[in-house]
């Protein structure tokens, strides 16, 4: 269970039907694993 990601809303409803993953993040949680990440591997490219 700890290893279980927690969707919020109810949104992992429409997984397979409207979304193939359903995924709810905070706003600290979704900078920390998308925009940091991204920031860097462009920094890398240029």
């Amino acid at each position: 269970m700890a290893r279980r990601e927690k969707t919020l809303f109810e949104i992992d409803k429409f997984e397979k039907y409207l979304f193939y993953e359903a995924h709810t993040y905070t706003q600290s949680e979704f900078e920390e694993n998308f925009i940091h990440p991204m920031e860097l591997e462009e920094k890398e490219a240029q």
